[in-house]
């Protein structure tokens, strides 16, 4: 959507940065409600991934940079999760600015990123038409450390296309986000 166009009374805009944290407001909505019912861990994992996707995906939007866009025979293509990960990782790919560095994340921290996405999400969003009993014990202290990588993305030189408030409001979401989780019944002090 280009932004000279006006937005009429019945429509809501989005862009890439506001997606994602509509993801991330949606995924402490469903943290909040699964203190009450375990069963709103879905809907966390799911939004919690479609957050730091998103956010992934914005930190690759940086000028002069390809960035999140796979260009095909069929047309540009928006790169997958996993790529979006691997590309603000690597020391070399599309530093346009000196000052970017690459995304360093813990073992804890790239595990349970690998949780969020393999055993949660893709299993919720592509069901298998078979009984599934899921273990939730620990998802507390999995939800707080990718919500923990999002802040870090906010609080270091990764985001270009979105305004100061923009990103002061995200990294305010996800110090409430790590409050709501550090009081959660399922969060683990002693796994810190």
């Amino acid at each position: 959507m280009q932004k000279d166009r006006v937005i009429k009374e019945n429509n809501v805009y989005f862009d890439i940065f506001d997606n994602a944290k509509d993801y991330l407001e949606k995924s402490l909505f469903f943290i909040e409600k699964s203190i009450e019912d375990p069963k709103y861990w879905k809907w966390a994992a799911i939004s919690l991934h479609g957050a730091l996707y998103g956010f992934l995906i914005a930190a690759l939007e940086v000028p002069d940079s390809p960035g999140a866009i796979n260009s095909t025979k069929k047309g540009n293509r928006l790169i997958g999760f996993d790529t979006a990960l691997k590309r603000l990782q690597k020391p070399d790919y599309n530093r346009v600015y000196d000052f970017i560095k690459p995304l360093e994340l813990t073992k804890k921290q790239l595990d349970s990123i690998k949780i969020v996405k393999n055993r949660l999400r893709d299993p919720f969003i592509h069901f298998l038409p078979q009984p599934w009993i899921i273990d939730f014990s620990g998802i507390a202290n999995i939800a707080a450390d990718v919500i923990a990588v999002i802040k870090h993305l906010m609080t270091s030189d990764y985001i270009f296309l979105s305004s100061n408030r923009k990103i002061k409001n995200v990294r305010h979401l996800c110090n409430r986000g790590l409050r709501i989780l550090k009081s959660h019944p399922l969060y683990m002090a002693s796994d810190i």
